[in-house]
């Protein structure tokens, strides 16, 4: 079975992932430090952007992340899954009154 390749930024910390896992478990399982809380997709600790890459959401009605996210290129990671090798990039987590 052909695995993919992850890679998060900052940091460059790479793990692979079988064609139908989910990256948040793939990143646990192989040590990867990602912070979450809920894996249910509600607390949104585990939101990237995508830089490249083929990336799959699941069931996004019960997703706390907009549609206008995901056209931006937002995933939650514990709710994803790759078609091909990706890069992401972790958000920042600025106050929404705190200048740019």
């Amino acid at each position: 079975m052909d695995k993919y390749r992850v890679t998060l930024l900052p940091g460059n910390q790479t793990f692979t992932t079988a064609p139908g896992d989910i990256i948040l478990d793939a990143a646990i399982a192989q040590g990867i430090q990602v912070a979450y809380s809920c894996r249910s997709g509600t607390c949104r600790t585990c939101i990237f952007k995508v830089v490249e890459g083929d990336v799959v959401m699941e069931d996004m009605e019960s997703c706390l992340i907009s549609p206008q996210e995901i056209d931006n290129g937002l995933r939650l990671l514990c709710m994803s899954r790759l078609k091909s090798d990706a890069v992401f990039e972790k958000l920042s987590r600025r106050r929404k009154d705190t200048p740019v």
